[in-house]
């Protein structure tokens, strides 16, 4: 897999998700956060690289459009809320590869 096509997967994913998400959504979502981060880690990108590279996919101007601004009792929006657990898993995702590795 191309590092564009990982991407794009990636980006259609988002692109179909809407707040609130139900388990099977989140599911597929980290699912696809997972294979985007074993493609980029594959290439020998650091984590920090994987982790910029997945909050731009997020914020993609045309991606933000199909995620509503509702803002949660934190004060933050949900599109912050959902970058914020992807990172969570990219980073878990990460390491865990890593880990793998060097079994």
């Amino acid at each position: 897999m191309r590092t564009l096509d990982a991407e794009a997967a990636l980006q259609q994913q988002i692109a179909s998700t809407n707040p609130p998400m139900d388990e099977a959504a989140l599911n597929a979502l980290r699912a696809c956060v997972c294979e985007y981060v074993d493609h980029q880690r594959r290439l020998e990108w650091p984590a920090e690289r994987v982790v910029v590279a997945l909050k731009r996919i997020a914020r993609d101007p045309g991606l933000r459009l199909a995620m509503h601004p509702i803002k949660t009792i934190a004060g933050i929006s949900a599109l912050d809320e959902l970058v914020a657990q992807m990172v969570s898993w990219a980073i878990y995702r990460y390491y865990e590869f890593e880990r793998r590795e060097n079994l």
